[in-house]
């Protein structure tokens, strides 16, 4: 039991640093609307395919809200039959999540100069 509630903690926690906390208007979300034009015609040999990162890894993380399924692997490292589903939903930044962490332990303490408090919820299924 303990086993699984450890492999949860460390799956919610890599989850959440691996999650973009994107708001609205972002760099990405400018980036979307340029639209060039290519007045050049490409042939076939001239395209190359960019590679594609695997969704979950830091330079492409799960989006907010999505599921992701992890293979995983017990205490010895030997990989687990099935997948464990992940999502992370309803994330909380900043002022609004330290208030929640006062009002739940009035003894806690302000997140460090350049960070952020962050909340969220997991949902996790075997």
């Amino acid at each position: 039991m303990v086993k699984w509630h450890k492999l949860l903690l460390i799956t919610a926690t890599t989850m959440g640093l691996l999650a973009a906390c994107e708001e609205e208007g972002s760099v990405d979300d400018a980036a979307d609307d340029l639209v060039t034009e290519n007045t050049e015609e490409e042939t076939e040999e001239e395209v190359e395919e960019e590679p594609t990162t695997s969704l979950g890894k830091s330079s492409n993380p799960v989006p907010m809200g999505e599921t992701a399924q992890i293979d995983y692997d017990d205490e010895d490292f030997e990989t687990e039959d099935g997948v464990l589903e992940v999502t992370l939903s309803n994330m909380i930044l900043g002022d609004d999540a330290y208030e929640m962490l006062l009002e739940e332990n009035p003894n806690s303490e302000e997140a460090p100069e350049g960070y952020q408090w962050l909340i969220f919820d997991v949902e996790a299924t075997h």
